[in-house]
C-alpha cells in the first residue's frame, strides 16, 4: 500500500468503524484539533470521538460509495485555512516509521535505530502544523512520544557512516517506450494493472529519494550532470499475478539494473556519511 496516498487504496480490513451521527460532534472534533500558537503537534489518543469519522466523510463524500469505513489513522493539518485530513493509513495503527514519513517527510531509508522502536505501533490520530519548521515538528513529536506515550526516546538528525547506494555517471534518458518520456521503477516485472502503478513527478533529487525509499536503501548522488528539468516516473508496486516473485518488485539489484538501462547511470553500494534521523533510548545514550 502506498502510505502517502492511502486514500486511493481500498484495503478491506482493520478500518475504524463508521459511527452514528450526533448534532454537534463534528464541530467538537474540529475544535479539539486546533493548536495553540506555540504548539506544532498534538496527539489524539484512541478511542477517537464519533465526530472524527463524520468529519472525514463530510470532506471525502465519494469515499462511502467505495468503502464503508474511515481510515485507521489520520494526520490532520491545521493552519490558517482550518483543519483538514492530511496523510492517512488504512488498516492497523501506524508505526513510528510511518508517522515520521507523514509528519516530517522522513523516509524509511533515512531512519537509523532499533527495529523495535522503528516498528512501534501507535493507535490514534495526530494534528500537525504543516507550515512549521521541520526542527519544531521534530522536537514536538519527540516531546509527545515522551509525555503522551511514555516512550523515552531521542530523535536527532546526524551524519552516520553507513552502507549506501552511490549513483555515478552522466544522466542520459533512454525511454523504454518510444515517444513516452517516463522512467519506470520496477524489479522483476512491470505491473500491467493501474492499481499497481503510482505516477510521480519531481526533480532528479526527488527521483533518487523515491527510489531509495522503494528499495529501503539511501542513495547518494555523485552524478556529473544531474537532470535539471522535471522528470516523470512510474513505480510498479506488484507484479501482475503469475509474473515475478513475491518481493521481487523491490529487489535493489533488479530495480537499479533497470534504472541504469533507462538513465545510463551506474549504482554501487559503498560506505558513506549519510544524514539520518537517529532514534535512541535516552537511558542508553
Amino acid at each position: 500500500m502506498n502510505r502517502r496516498h492511502a486514500l486511493g487504496s481500498l484495503v478491506a480490513a482493520g478500518f475504524a468503524p463508521v459511527v452514528a451521527r450526533t448534532p454537534d460532534d463534528i464541530d467538537e472534533f474540529i475544535e479539539s484539533c486546533k493548536l495553540p500558537d506555540e504548539e506544532t503537534i498534538k496527539f489524539l489518543a484512541a478511542p477517537l470521538p464519533e465526530g472524527r469519522n463524520r468529519f472525514f466523510f463530510k470532506l471525502r463524500p465519494l469515499v462511502p460509495n467505495q468503502i464503508p469505513t474511515a481510515p485507521g489513522a489520520i494526520v490532520f493539518h491545521f493552519d490558517k485555512k482550518g483543519v483538514r485530513p492530511g496523510p492517512m493509513q488504512f488498516g492497523g495503527p501506524p508505526t513510528i516509521e510511518t508517522l515520521l514519513d507523514f509528519i516530517l517527510d522522513v523516509r524509511s531509508q533515512e531512519i537509523v535505530g532499533p527495529e523495535e522502536w522503528i516498528s512501534w505501533k501507535i493507535p490514534g490520530d495526530w494534528v500537525v502544523r504543516p507550515d512549521a519548521s521541520p526542527e519544531s515538528r521534530l522536537a514536538d513529536f519527540e516531546h509527545a512520544l515522551r509525555t503522551k506515550l511514555k516512550l523515552d526516546l531521542s530523535l536527532e538528525f546526524k551524519a552516520v557512516e553507513r552502507m549506501a547506494i552511490v549513483a555515478r555517471g552522466k544522466f542520459k534518458f533512454d525511454p523504454p517506450e518510444a515517444g513516452r518520456k517516463r522512467i519506470h521503477v520496477y524489479g522483476d516485472a512491470k505491473c500491467a494493472d493501474h492499481w499497481g502503478q503510482e505516477n510521480r513527478s519531481g526533480d532528479f533529487t526527488v527521483l533518487l529519494r523515491c527510489v531509495g525509499s522503494w528499495i529501503s536503501k539511501p542513495i547518494v548522488s555523485e552524478v556529473e550532470n544531474p537532470h535539471e528539468r522535471r522528470l516523470d516516473w512510474t513505480t510498479h508496486r506488484n507484479p501482475t499475478p503469475g509474473r515475478g516473485r513475491p518481493g521481487g518488485d523491490r529487489d535493489p539489484e533488479l530495480v537499479l539494473k533497470h534504472l541504469t538501462e533507462q538513465t545510463q547511470l551506474e549504482f554501487t553500494e559503498e560506505k558513506r556519511m549519510v544524514r539520518s534521523l537517529v532514534i535512541e533510548e535516552r537511558k542508553k545514550r
